[in-house]
């Protein structure tokens, strides 16, 4: 039977692990289809890292499961009510922590109708091969209704464990660009606003790096690179928005040219479209990145992208608007900018 075509209401739980800005536009948009009644449950209010501030999602149920959480490691017995519940169909946000093993497990016992969202993986792991982990994860994969995953590099990454393309549906990661595109109505005015909160001036090339700031992100190559630009003679400086536990590492390592790199802090968003529309180039230089939103942010604010090709989203946002560079090669990243 396919669900989705039932005249009747659907009854959908919906197991993941936190709330996030782009979940929550994402289960809206299905609460507006009349024949759906969606509950999220999630495992946990917060991960670390994450310095996100979300409003309850508008015309779904959310509930916060009891359980033990660290970190991204989330054990939730409260799952096994949910499972016994009445849904129609489980959506479950993936199989790497310990709760959502747990469930995959019981609804394929249960024979229940279920269906797997799949956030991605770094293009570069798709080769990798681990004969232990490849097999378990197969084992937890398949046998999903269906299947909802990252564009090419999802699907592509569950093909590689035998999933048929008729079973996965493009989720299409994305932020509210609408958004951002009329934050910047008066985007002349907010460029020179930020610019002369910081004394740069119109001949400066802004360099902007939005997210963590852990050591997988690749932001020490971005300073480095900025250090070849700052010797060959370019007049350039870079706003470095986020936090994370590499940051004083980072600030060590530009302290050379700490004039020309302003780290901001965490910005909401109510701030940071300011940032991405006093800029002039967005840079992602990640090492391992299962999608990276920021690019759509990025984009939806009209900056050219420079993203390594090890961010998920490099194989279907960046055409002529950018440039995808080799992960880890300073050289190239510093001629890409």
């Amino acid at each position: 039977m396919n669900i989705f075509k039932s005249t009747k209401t659907v009854k959908i739980a919906i197991i993941t692990n936190i709330p996030t800005p782009y979940r929550k536009k994402q289960w809206e948009y299905y609460s507006k289809c009349p024949s759906l009644d969606l509950t999220v449950f999630y495992c946990a209010n917060i991960e670390k890292g994450r310095h996100w501030k979300i409003n309850s999602s508008e015309g779904i149920k959310e509930v916060f499961l009891k359980g033990i959480s660290y970190k991204s490691f989330h054990f939730n017995l409260g799952i096994l009510n949910v499972i016994f519940q009445d849904f129609d169909v489980f959506f479950v946000g993936g199989y790497g922590y310990p709760s959502l093993i747990m469930t995959i497990i019981i609804l394929k016992l249960l024979k229940k109708p279920w269906v797997m969202i799949i956030d991605g993986i770094s293009p570069l792991k798709l080769n990798k091969r681990d004969y232990i982990a490849d097999n378990f994860k197969k084992f937890l994969i398949n046998d999903a209704n269906a299947y909802f995953a990252n564009g090419t590099v999802g699907k592509n990454f569950l093909e590689k464990y035998g999933i048929l393309p008729g079973k996965i549906f493009n989720q299409y990661m994305t932020v509210d660009v609408d958004d951002f595109i009329n934050k910047g109505k008066n985007s002349i005015e907010i460029k020179k606003e930020v610019r002369k909160q910081y004394g740069i001036d119109d001949n400066t090339t802004i360099i902007i790096y939005v997210g963590r700031l852990i050591q997988n992100k690749g932001v020490q190559d971005l300073i480095d690179a900025l250090k070849n630009l700052k010797n060959d003679g370019y007049k350039i400086k870079a706003f470095i928005v986020g936090e994370g536990d590499f940051k004083e590492e980072l600030q060590i390592k530009s302290h050379d040219i700490k004039s020309d790199i302003i780290f901001t802090g965490h910005l909401d968003p109510d701030q940071i479209y300011k940032y991405y529309y006093a800029s002039d180039i967005f840079v992602l230089p990640t090492y391992d990145d299962l999608w990276g939103l920021v690019v759509n942010e990025a984009m939806a604010c009209g900056l050219p992208i420079i993203v390594s090709d090890a961010a998920g989203s490099s194989l279907d946002l960046i055409r002529n608007n950018g440039i995808i560079f080799k992960c880890h090669d300073i050289n190239e990243l510093s001629v890409a900018i």
